[in-house]
């Protein structure tokens, strides 16, 4: 509601918008979660399916995975204990060791995306592209979906 004043202008006091009724952050980030968790599972299940449709997987001919994946995947680790120990540190009370940790946590899971870069421009190298056929197209749009994931946790981290 908004209220004139004498002179003609608006009384700002008036133009507050109402808080948010209890329990609404709560229930919004329990349903946002909810569908991203559902959006996983049915990537997940989109390639199961296409996966039991194939003969033989990965196709022949396709280039090895890297072995860069396991690197990635140790960095991905390390920056989740990272996060943990963050965590810690807040239980604690410690500003130092979250400042540490989530220091720690920024830094491996930005090294974790570039990794993940190397990783998708070897294999694109060796002619592994999400066109070239399902095995290609599955393996980007899952490694993908995934780096997305990381890169909206770095935009709250």
């Amino acid at each position: 509601m908004t209220a004139a004043t004498p002179g003609g202008g608006i009384d700002r006091r008036a133009t507050r918008e109402s808080p948010a009724p209890p329990g609404s952050g709560p229930l919004a980030l329990t349903l946002f979660l909810m569908a991203l968790a559902m959006f996983f599972a049915a990537s997940v299940v989109g390639f199961l399916l296409i996966r039991a449709r194939q003969p033989e997987w990965p196709p022949a001919g396709s280039p090895p995975l890297p072995g860069g994946l396991w690197l990635a995947t140790l960095v991905l680790v390390a920056g989740s204990a990272a996060a943990q120990a963050a965590l810690g540190a807040i239980r604690r009370g410690s500003q130092r060791g979250l400042r540490f940790g989530l220091t720690a946590a920024l830094a491996l899971t930005v090294l974790f995306l570039g990794l993940q870069a190397a990783n998708w421009s070897a294999l694109a190298r060796e002619g592994l592209t999400p066109g070239a056929n399902l095995f290609g197209f599955a393996f980007y749009m899952l490694t993908g979906l995934h780096a997305a994931h990381v890169v909206g946790g770095l935009v709250v981290l």
